[in-house]
């Protein structure tokens, strides 16, 4: 199959791209820096939810077909003519690195969530994408983008890759977010937090703070009554925002 998929694929080594995921156990992280403004490197090693059993196959690489986006910030962000720059790439290495054609506002790696992949961005690269989920309510970035940013971010914490508190500072980042899968997922990813700390007497009423913080303007904005032309999405999504500030006590 995968030689009959290379012969009309235009010169592409199917054959030798899928081998790569479909004989080894699994998935690739990459790690995201920005070494100067125009220039970015990636490396990729192997995924792990933990650091105690040691991986044997250090050697382990992937083939990596991947779309990233890039705003340089220059037009207008609220016009169409301002849609993110698109550039794809094979990864095919232990490290990739490119040349951005200027400096950038902000980029995301795997655009559209088209690779099984995990992605830790620096902390400067992460807050910017926090900075873009907040502008123009969010439309910046598609839903997909913006649920794989969120789940990666949490994935990764948990992971113990990156600190819990970027996390949570990107989660702050999408308290206008009208996307009912994003925040369905963002809800389940803090209430996971939360049950984690929940012997920690001094740091629940923080946590419930911050929580009530990500959902309350949404919520005001949403109300608690049903409008005749709501889709099914939205009231998903209201039940979604309403239940957390209930959640943690507030009595608004």
């Amino acid at each position: 199959l995968w030689t009959a998929l290379s012969e009309v694929s235009r010169g592409v080594d199917v054959a030798s791209l899928l081998n790569k995921w479909t004989l080894v156990a699994g998935y690739p992280l990459l790690k995201v820096t920005q070494p100067s403004p125009t220039t970015l490197s990636i490396t990729q090693s192997k995924m792990t939810f933990t650091n105690i059993i040691a991986t044997a196959t250090t050697d382990q690489k992937w083939w990596v077909p991947l779309k990233m986006i890039v705003n340089d910030g220059k037009k207008e962000e609220s016009s169409a003519a301002a849609s993110p720059t698109q550039i794809k790439f094979l990864m095919d290495d232990f490290t990739h690195n490119l040349t951005l054609p200027s400096p950038v506002e902000w980029l995301k790696i795997n655009a559209g969530q088209t690779a099984v992949v995990r992605v830790l961005y620096d902390v400067p690269l992460l807050k910017k994408l926090g900075n873009a989920v907040k502008k123009n309510g969010g439309a910046l970035l598609s839903g997909a983008d913006k649920l794989g940013l969120e789940g990666d971010s949490f994935a990764l914490a948990k992971a113990g890759l990156i600190q819990t508190s970027n996390a949570l500072e990107l989660a702050s980042a999408f308290d206008e977010e009208q996307d009912s899968n994003v925040m369905t997922d963002l809800a389940a990813n803090l209430d996971l937090v939360r049950s984690l700390i929940r012997d920690q007497k001094d740091t629940v009423p923080l946590m419930n703070q911050f929580v009530k913080k990500v959902f309350m303007k949404l919520g005001a904005k949403l109300g608690w009554e049903k409008r005749p032309e709501e889709t099914d999405l939205l009231v998903e999504l209201r039940s979604t925002v309403l239940r957390h500030p209930v959640a943690v006590n507030d009595s608004q």
